[in-house]
């Protein structure tokens, strides 16, 4: 039963290895530039209307929901 165990994981760790190249992750820039920002506002958060509560239920400038 342990000599499974261990075939399992060098199984498991070798296909994530080879496959790594798959899960990187985005440019850095990607995450603070003013022109990818732009692009997102107009091509995804305008488009779509995102429901999250009330109004009436902000009294105060900063006023945030949470659950």
């Amino acid at each position: 039963m342990f000599d499974t165990k261990i075939k399992i994981s060098i199984s498991v760790n070798s296909n994530i290895d080879s496959n790594k190249e798959l899960f990187r992750p985005l440019p850095p820039y990607l995450y603070n530039d003013d022109s990818v920002y732009q692009l997102e506002r107009e091509n995804i958060f305008s488009k779509n209307w995102i429901y999250v509560g009330r109004l009436d239920k902000l009294k105060n400038l900063g006023d945030f929901f949470y659950q």
